[in-house]
């Protein structure tokens, strides 16, 4: 071979090898591009994982907080991030408080051998702590990501450009929208634009099942918000994740729909109860006469007390598994599970097996059941509350879980280890995603560290007391509360 055709060859082979140099390198520039830093209150991160090893990392980060606040409800910057398998069970809490100011911290989570199927991460901050986050994972994967009873606030709103969501296959209500000094742009399936909003409130009706494209824009990323309720708003990149996700809701054998994987396993314990399993008698004030018992006199036995309440209170539940509404009640049954608890020798009640059975069906039920007859109703939803909706005020949340939380804690010594487990999945999710957060009316907001204490002791979790404890002290501070220093 001549030397001239030798060199061309030579010059061609080192301008292939660069080229794949610069390609590779392109490559890996793009896979470790740092991940978008959020400023959500609250999110849930939808992450679909193929199986095997797989690393989550979050950067968390918060700026000098003032020496005194103004507003009333200030807290000690804190954030709390829980990983939640496919079966959507927690397998990690993570807490950060920075009593020390040291501005910043990281969690690492890693597993060898994770489950293949969308694993979740759910976030949690007071709005007061300005906390900024960064989620990477390895490998790789595209996260969704869905704003929890929060709104998108400022500069979150460039993270979301161009974005898909899929409406609730069994959804019938409206998009709820919440804007200023942003755009809002929808467009259905067919690429056609249906909405656009710049400004105040907005709602509109959209076909269950089907995909949807959200633009979001401002030309004023210090000073913009928008809020997305009346269900559960999934935000993915491409069309594709959307569908995979399928609004992440989960099927019933009876082809119902349920937002969240203990509600599934709620409704596969309530097929196996039976209905003698429920039955109970009230018992008549003739056998309510052991002279102790009596002596409590108006406590328990007026018109308002336990022992007078008791047979309503037992005639109003339905209990025929074959009903619709098997499990429910109009009113709520709470004060039973005081007479299960008080341990009396005149109390025909105590740690009787029926009552429990019907107690636990009856709050367990409430966790689930979308149309239930009482008005105050506890379903909990894709966000880990009781309402789908925007708005991240707290107090009546906090007001609702008093029945579901007291009769966790009289009940749960006799409580199997299953319906034990449930009980705690349902409360522990908005108790984590509202573990710091306090409202302009104060008694309102005192009811979480009651509940964070009370959930802490009932299921052997030290960090739930922690909660309650840094929640009093957040409170009890006259440099974060000026609300004390009124006495």
């Amino acid at each position: 071979m001549p030397l001239q055709r030798k060199n061309r060859y030579a010059i061609l082979l080192r301008a292939c090898a660069i080229f794949t140099f610069f390609l590779l390198l392109a490559a890996t520039e793009a896979k470790s591009e740092s991940p978008p830093t959020f400023r959500l209150e609250s999110a849930v991160f939808y992450l679909p994982h193929s199986g095997g090893s797989l690393t989550i990392n979050i950067a968390a980060s918060h700026p000098p907080m003032p020496p005194v606040n103004t507003r009333g409800n200030g807290v000690v910057p804190s954030l709390m991030a829980t990983i939640y398998n496919p079966e959507e069970k927690v397998v990690k809490d993570f807490y950060w408080r920075d009593e020390e100011e040291k501005l910043s911290t990281e969690f690492l989570f890693q597993q060898d051998d994770a489950e293949k199927g969308v694993w979740q991460v759910r976030l949690s901050a007071p709005e007061m702590a300005k906390m900024s986050y960064q989620l990477s994972t390895n490998p790789h994967i595209e996260a969704a990501v869905m704003p929890s009873r929060c709104r998108i606030w400022h500069r979150d709103t460039l993270n979301f450009p161009d974005s898909y969501f899929m409406v609730p296959a069994d959804n019938t209500e409206k998009l709820d929208i919440l804007i200023n000094n942003a755009t809002l742009d929808l467009f259905d399936s067919r690429e056609t634009q249906i909405l656009t909003i710049n400004k105040g409130i907005g709602q509109i009706a959209l076909n269950p099942g089907e995909i949807y494209r959200m633009k979001l824009s401002t030309k004023s990323p210090n000073w913009n918000w928008c809020g997305l309720g009346g269900f559960p708003v999934i935000l993915c990149k491409t069309a594709q994740l959307a569908k995979e996700l399928n609004a992440s809701r989960i099927k019933l054998a009876d082809g119902r729909l349920v937002a969240l994987g203990f509600q599934k396993r709620i409704e596969e314990w309530k097929t196996r109860l039976r209905k003698e399993d429920l039955q109970l008698a009230p018992y008549s004030g003739e056998e309510l006469t052991h002279p102790g018992l009596r002596e409590f006199g108006a406590v328990l036995f007026d018109y308002t007390g336990p022992f007078a309440s008791a047979a309503f209170l037992l005639s109003i539940q339905d209990i025929d598994p074959d009903s619709p509404l098997f499990g429910s009640a109009p009113h709520d049954l709470g004060l039973l599970s005081f007479l299960h608890a008080f341990n009396h020798p005149g109390n025909p009640y105590y740690k009787n097996k029926a009552l429990l059975n019907r107690l636990t069906l009856f709050y367990l039920d409430s966790f689930v059941r979308e149309k239930h007859p009482m008005k105050r109703k506890f379903r909990i939803c894709e966000n880990g509350t009781i309402s789908d909706i925007h708005s991240n005020y707290a107090g009546a949340d906090g007001m609702r879980m008093v029945p579901e939380t007291v009769a966790f804690f009289l009940l749960a010594d006799d409580l199997d280890a299953e319906t034990r487990e449930l009980w705690g999945e349902a409360l522990g999710y908005p108790l984590r995603r509202f573990f710091s957060d306090r409202v302009t009316c104060e008694n309102q907001s005192i009811h979480w560290p009651l509940k964070l204490y009370m959930f802490g002791k009932t299921t052997g979790t030290p960090l739930f007391e922690q909660l309650a404890e840094n929640f009093i002290k957040d409170v009890a501070n006259p440099n974060l509360n000026f609300h004390v220093q009124t006495g």
